[in-house]
C-alpha cells in the first residue's frame, strides 16, 4: 500500500494540494518532500528504519553521520515551464536530473539502453530519493 489516503490530509497538506504539487500540475518544475513527509505520504513498512540502515560504524569516538533524505519530483531541463523558473531551482533541477539519469544508466550496460533512458528522461518528469550526510559545520566540507 503506497498511500493510505486519496482524500483529506496527505503529507500535512490537503490531498488536492499535495497531489497537484507531487504531480507538478502547478506551473512548477520541482517539488521536494523531506523524509518526515515521505513517511506520511508512502507508508512503506520499515521505512522509519531507513536512516539507521545507512549508518556505518565510525572510527574513533566520533558519532556516525546523520543523513538528509528527500524525495524530489522534477521536470526535465528544457521544458517550457523551466525557462520561467528561478535560477536556484534551475540549478537544482539540472543537478537532480543528471544524478538520477547517471544512476539509472549505471544499472544497465547497453549503450542502447542508455540512449532510451536519456530520451525518456528528456521528455517525462522524474522522481528520485536523494540522500547525503549532514556535515558538522565545524568540520567543513569533506569528500566522501
Amino acid at each position: 500500500m503506497l498511500n493510505a489516503r486519496l482524500t483529506g490530509i496527505v503529507g500535512e497538506r490537503p490531498a488536492d494540494e499535495f497531489y497537484q504539487e507531487f504531480n507538478l500540475e502547478r506551473p512548477t518544475v520541482f517539488a521536494e518532500f523531506y523524509f518526515k513527509e515521505m513517511k506520511q505520504i508512502f507508508h512503506l513498512p520499515g521505512m522509519e528504519t531507513w536512516p539507521d540502515s545507512m549508518i556505518t560504524k565510525s572510527q574513533g569516538s566520533s558519532p556516525p553521520p546523520k543523513y538528509y533524505m528527500s524525495l524530489v519530483c522534477f521536470r526535465p531541463p528544457g521544458v517550457d515551464s523551466f525557462k520561467a523558473a528561478p535560477a536556484s531551482i534551475k540549478q537544482r533541477v539540472k543537478l537532480a536530473h543528471s544524478k538520477a539519469r547517471d544512476m539509472v544508466c549505471s544499472c544497465f550496460e547497453s549503450k542502447e539502453d542508455h540512449h532510451c533512458i536519456k530520451v525518456a528522461m528528456r521528455h517525462y518528469p522524474s522522481i528520485a530519493i536523494f540522500m547525503c550526510p549532514l556535515l558538522d559545520p565545524k568540520q567543513g566540507m569533506k569528500r566522501l
